[in-house]
């Protein structure tokens, strides 16, 4: 039954709550999933407890993606620009340093992916 709720309440949230994870939605998909096991494992949280903290956590996440579409300011605080690791195959090591990224991090998912053609930028 509460799983069952859980799932509505990603499902009311969107796909924003699943789908485009920037650092907030990172935050509160952990608080979903950690209100969710504390009711799950523990006897001492009641379910109306706990499904009343999942709610709560889905109207903050609602509140905040209706508010960052109308804020670009609050948009700016919640979301964090893409930063490019590769420009025209050529590997960014000042980008990767900046961003704490390995190259082998930065470059295994373009091998397994089956893009090893691009070039290697010297070092």
């Amino acid at each position: 039954m509460f799983y069952d709720d859980a799932g509505g309440l990603l499902r009311v949230t969107g796909k924003r709550s699943l789908a485009q994870l920037n650092a907030f939605d990172f935050i509160v998909t952990v608080a979903i999933g950690s209100t969710l096991a504390s009711v799950i494992v523990t006897t001492t949280v009641a379910l109306a407890e706990g499904m009343l903290a999942l709610s709560l956590l889905a109207v903050l996440q609602l509140v905040v993606a209706w508010l960052s579409v109308r804020s670009p300011a609050l948009q700016h605080a919640v979301t964090a620009a893409p930063t490019f690791l590769l420009r025209d195959g050529q590997v960014l090591p000042a980008t990767l340093e900046q961003q704490r990224i390995t190259r082998k991090a930065c470059c295994r998912p373009s091998a397994a992916a089956g893009s090893a053609g691009w070039s290697r930028s010297p070092r």
